[in-house]
């Protein structure tokens, strides 16, 4: 063989290693899918006692020793495991430990990370609150998610938008999302995979196309899906490598506008027709990917593919909008919802069949 074949054989062997495709499955495995998911709630947090308020309780999240964050707008409250509350560890201001506007933030290591947008710092706490660490991120911008942290390096989900978003020009555009390290000292290193967003914008109006779903497994692996077909890749956020790529078949809901007026279909001509987008969340359940689809039926129940986290098809169950998870932990889902009183509440969910 010659010497440049050669190389061209060996170099296109290493790119056919570095990421394993799956072909878009048609069907899943199990012969009983399309079920209703059974939930049992053996939890629920209210705000009857008056230690607290919930405003908007939105990113949930549960550490390793069961302890609940729950961010609601300038709070970050936390639970025990029970549902007893303990604390809101965020203090507003601007001085040490103190944060303007947040809806960022990182469990890692018995510790708290909480990105200041508008103040561009990170601050450090325990999980009781008190001040380990605080820093300026003042070069950094577009943080979308805090991914991890590991050995010193910040690892985040950036996106960038395109010059035309300040210019008059109208038609659809896309935005940059990739993961950013950051080693400190304003020093950080982006990605070589972009994974780009589409967005239109017209003389009064500006909107999402698609729209950019992740979910970072093992503290490693990023599964990411950002419109288009429904194929979902898997990047090795430390290697900055592809590693999976792999989805189903699936028929795309379109945009159209019913009874609309003249105006608005001037305003969302570039949505008209278009495809939504095919995922809108993702979660770790356990060993698999719950994947929540556009398809819905009309008692808002709403499809969920269940794939394994190496990208088989396994099944799909249905699983009405109000019980939509906020966030899954091993084998159980936590919601927020509201009672006939309109009150707000948090419960938390055990899974009976599946």
């Amino acid at each position: 063989m010659k010497p440049l074949i050669w190389i061209l054989f060996f170099s296109l062997s290493i790119l056919a290693q570095s990421a394993k495709v799956i072909e878009p499955a048609k069907a899943p495995k199990d012969k009983n899918a399309g079920f209703v998911l059974a939930l049992e709630e053996d939890m629920r947090i209210t705000d009857d006692k008056g230690d607290f308020y919930f405003k908007r309780p939105n990113d949930i999240k549960v550490a390793p020793d069961g302890t609940l964050f729950i961010c609601d707008g300038s709070q970050l409250l936390t639970f025990d495991a029970q549902g007893k509350f303990l604390a809101n560890i965020i203090k507003t201001g601007e001085g040490p430990g103190e944060v303007k506007r947040f809806f960022r933030y990182k469990i890692k290591d018995k510790k708290v990370y909480v990105f200041d947008a508008l103040q561009k710092k990170m601050i450090v706490l325990d999980y009781k609150g008190k001040l380990i660490d605080e820093f300026l991120l003042n070069k950094i911008m577009g943080i979308k998610k805090i991914l991890t942290i590991e050995q010193g390096h910040y690892y985040f989900l950036n996106s960038k938008f395109p010059e035309e978003i300040y210019s008059e020009k109208e038609g659809v555009f896309y935005n940059r999302n990739f993961v950013m390290t950051y080693k400190g000292e304003g020093k950080a290193t982006n990605s070589v995979h972009n994974f780009p967003t589409g967005f239109f914008k017209t003389r009064k109006s500006i909107g999402p196309i698609d729209s950019i779903v992740t979910l970072l497994v093992k503290d490693r692996f990023l599964y990411v899906y950002h419109g288009g077909d429904y194929k979902i890749k898997v990047l090795d956020i430390f290697t900055d490598k592809i590693v999976n790529e792999f989805g189903r078949v699936y028929k795309s809901k379109k945009f159209y506008l019913k009874d609309a007026s003249e105006e608005a279909k001037r305003e969302l001509k570039y949505l008209i027709g278009r495809d939504l987008s095919d995922i809108n969340r993702f979660y770790q359940y356990k060993d698999q990917l719950w994947v929540v689809t556009s398809t819905s039926k009309k008692d808002r129940s709403i499809l969920f593919d269940v794939f394994s986290l190496d990208g088989e098809y396994l099944t799909n169950f249905y699983l009405h909008y109000k019980f939509i998870p906020k966030t899954v932990h091993k084998n159980k889902i936590y919601t927020v919802q509201s009672g006939e009183d309109k009150n707000i509440f948090v419960a938390r969910y055990k899974v009976k069949n599946l």
